[in-house]
């Protein structure tokens, strides 16, 4: 659901984007860049899932784990450069927080990715709260 949702705001970012004009500087600090960084910090949260990870390797070997940390933090990072560039040449300085909300409710290509994003979200708090409490059983009842 989140690659569709990059690959149709790049898509629209293309069809609709311009560099003529771009009256937002491309960097801006201020004092809501704190608040702003938040979002993107909480987004590589995903320490909770990393001991799953490691004991599903075939081999777990710390420098695999590292390998697989590295490949997802980096496709990561390329995704949010994408989506951030064709946001900015979309929408300039009325880009939302939420990019998601620039785009008009008749754009169906976007809609299918809201619903996917809904869905993914959902399906996600299970996931983050599975290695938790696999650990916490492990704590208190592996030697009962």
């Amino acid at each position: 659901a989140m690659i569709y949702v990059c690959l149709s705001i790049t898509y629209r970012g293309t069809q609709n984007g311009t560099l003529k004009d771009l009256p937002v500087p491309l960097f801006r600090f201020g004092s809501d860049f704190c608040s702003s960084a938040t979002i993107v910090f909480f987004a590589y949260n995903c320490h909770v899932n990393i001991f799953s990870i490691y004991s599903s390797l075939h081999y777990p070997l710390v420098s695999r784990m590292k390998k697989v940390t590295q490949r997802a933090v980096g496709l990561e990072v390329a995704l949010y450069i994408l989506v951030a560039s064709s946001g900015y040449l979309m929408f300039h300085q009325d880009t939302a927080g939420n990019i998601l909300l620039n785009f008009p409710a008749s754009d169906v290509l976007m809609n299918v990715g809201k619903a996917g994003v809904a869905c993914a979200l959902t399906a996600s708090l299970p996931l983050c709260l599975h290695p938790a409490r696999e650990n916490f059983y492990l704590l208190f009842f592996k030697f009962s």
